[in-house]
C-alpha cells in the first residue's frame, strides 16, 4: 500500500508522530477527563483520535461522531443515531432488537443498510425533532458492559442550529452518565473557545483544552524517508522543499507524499516541479470554480495574499499598493473571505486556507 494515505487512519505504521499529544489525550481518557481539542482543519485531529483509540483497552468502546455538515437537530439526532448504532453493533450482538425497541417508543423505524448490514435510524415525516428521544439511546450506552468514549468531531457546528438546547443537553448527559467519556473536537477557534471558555455557557472550564499544532519539520522527514529509503534519486533537500512548499499541514504533505510515491515506484519520477505541476493541475477546475462563485474583488485579494504568503496588516501601505484595492473594500472582502473559509486567521496572520490554491494562485501573480 501507498504509504502516504489521505484519507481516514491505517494504522501506527503509517501515522507520523505526535506521540506527546497521544500520551496526553489517552490519559484524559483513561481518568475521565473531558476533552476539547482544537485546530485548523487538515492538520490531522481526526486521525489523532482514531490512532488514540487504537491504544485504548479493550474493555473501552470509542464511538467517532461528524457533524460536519449538519445543520439541524434533525440532522444531529440522525449522525447521532446512526453512528452510535453503526459501531456499537459491532460491540453488542442484542444491540439492534434493543435498538428497534427503543425507535419504535418514538415513531421511528431502524432499517439495515444492504451493503453492510449496519443498522440506520429512518425517521417518519411527521417526526418531531426532541432531544428526548436520544435519552433512550444514551441509557443503552451507560448499561453496557464497556465504557463509552464518545468524540464528538466538528462540535462547534451545534452553535449554528436553530435550536439552541443541544450544547445544554449534552452537558446534562454528561452529569446523568458520567462514566461515558468525551471529546469534543472542532476547526473553528472561535467558536470553540466560545463553546468552552464563556461563563454563560454550559461546558465552562469543564474540560482539559488541547490545542492540535503542526508536526515538526523534523519529524516528517525522518516519517518521509522511513517510507521511501528503496527509491533512489530524492534527497533531504528534496524532503525539506516539499514539506515547505505545503506550509506543513499534514493532509497537503500526505497528498504530496502520495503522488510522489506513485511515481517513484512506477520509475517515473523526474522533480518535485513535476509532482507540484500535476497537483495543480488535477486541482484546476475547483480552483477556476471558486472564482466563479465570489466577486472579482475578492479573488483579486486572494491573489494579494498569495503573493506575500502570509499578511499580518491587511491595510499596510505595501498590501493595499500590491492589491491595487481601496482600504475598505479589502476589509470588506477579507471578512467574507474568513467566512467562506478561503482565508484563514491563524496567529495573527492571514493566508490562503487551501494550500494547493496558494500555489495555483501564486502561477497568476
Amino acid at each position: 500500500m501507498n504509504p502516504f494515505q489521505t484519507v481516514g487512519y491505517h494504522g501506527r505504521k503509517y501515522f507520523c508522530d505526535r506521540e506527546e499529544e497521544s500520551k496526553s489525550l489517552l490519559s484524559a481518557l483513561k481518568n475521565n477527563r473531558p476533552v476539547n481539542l482544537v485546530s485548523i482543519r487538515r492538520i490531522g485531529k481526526s486521525s489523532l483520535i482514531k490512532h488514540v483509540f487504537g491504544q485504548l483497552p479493550k474493555t473501552y468502546s470509542p464511538i467517532f461522531i461528524d457533524l460536519e455538515g449538519t445543520d439541524s437537530l434533525t440532522n444531529f439526532i440522525n449522525h447521532f443515531t446512526n453512528n452510535l448504532a453503526r459501531q456499537f453493533a459491532n460491540q453488542d450482538k442484542n444491540f439492534v432488537q434493543k435498538l428497534l425497541k427503543w425507535a419504535s417508543s418514538f415513531g421511528a423505524s431502524i432499517s439495515l443498510d444492504p451493503i453492510d448490514g449496519a443498522p440506520k435510524l429512518e425517521l417518519t415525516q411527521n417526526y418531531i425533532p426532541q432531544l428526548s428521544s436520544l435519552d433512550g439511546l444514551m441509557r443503552l450506552m451507560n448499561q453496557s458492559k464497556t465504557t463509552f468514549v464518545l468524540a464528538i468531531d466538528e462540535f462547534q457546528e451545534i452553535t449554528k442550529y436553530e435550536d439552541r438546547n443541544v450544547e445544554g443537553w449534552i452537558r446534562s448527559k454528561m452529569q446523568e452518565f458520567p462514566d461515558i467519556r468525551f471529546i469534543f473536537s472542532g476547526s473553528e477557534h472561535t467558536l470553540m473557545q466560545s463553546m468552552f471558555n464563556d461563563a454563560s455557557r454550559p461546558f465552562y472550564q469543564i474540560t482539559q483544552p488541547m490545542q492540535l499544532s503542526y508536526i515538526s519539520k523534523e519529524k516528517y522527514m525522518a516519517f518521509i524517508k522511513s517510507h521511501i529509503t528503496q527509491f533512489d534519486g530524492l534527497d533531504e533537500a528534496d524532503i525539506h522543499l516539499l514539506i515547505n512548499w505545503c506550509r506543513g499541514y499534514t493532509y497537503y504533505i500526505q497528498y504530496f507524499c502520495n503522488v510522489l510515491y506513485s511515481h517513484l515506484e512506477a520509475g517515473t519520477y523526474t522533480s518535485l516541479s513535476q509532482i507540484k505541476q500535476e497537483i495543480l493541475d488535477s486541482h484546476k477546475h475547483f480552483f477556476l470554480s471558486q472564482k466563479e462563485l465570489i466577486t472579482n474583488l475578492q479573488w483579486k485579494l486572494l491573489k494579494a495574499v498569495a503573493h506575500f504568503e502570509e499578511v499580518k496588516t491587511i491595510t499596510s501601505k505595501e498590501f493595499v499598493k500590491q492589491s491595487g484595492m481601496a482600504t475598505t473594500s479589502i476589509q470588506r472582502s477579507t471578512e467574507s473571505l474568513l467566512t467562506k473559509s478561503l482565508l484563514l486567521k491563524e496567529n495573527g496572520m492571514i493566508k490562503i486556507y487551501n494550500v494547493f490554491f496558494q500555489r495555483y494562485l501564486e502561477t497568476l501573480i
